[in-house]
């Protein structure tokens, strides 16, 4: 079997939200030598943890979330309050680490030629 490649991800974004069994598992495997590119420390889940989140989930579309242990949301609240926040799906919870899901919003043309995203 081989392993997922990052850009597998289009055939599940077009079963998202509902996910299946091997849609996890395949996420699940791909996410599993991410490192955690949030972090929900002592302040818990705030605004710029909710844009830092939602920044990463447009770039890399599944990124590992951690929830420090001083955090005031318990680890199994704070990746659903991400999750509602940014609208993405909480893959899995081990420990004190998640996986968010979010497949990529697409930039509409005016964004791209507002930001330089088209030479011209």
């Amino acid at each position: 079997m081989s392993e997922p490649q990052e850009n597998d991800f289009s055939k599940i974004a077009l079963k998202f939200p509902q996910l299946t069994g091997s849609d996890r598992r395949a996420l699940r495997a791909a996410g599993h030598h991410l490192n955690p590119m949030v972090m929900v420390g002592r302040l818990g889940v705030t605004d710029a943890v909710i844009e830092a989140t939602d920044e990463a989930l447009q770039t890399h579309e599944l990124i590992k979330v951690s929830v420090s242990g001083d955090a005031p949301d318990s680890r199994k609240d704070a990746p659903q309050i991400l999750a509602e926040a940014t609208g993405s799906l909480v893959v899995q919870i081990i420990g004190r680490t998640c996986l968010l899901y979010r497949p990529r919003r697409e930039e509409s043309p005016e964004n791209k030629e507002e930001t330089g995203g088209e030479n011209g």
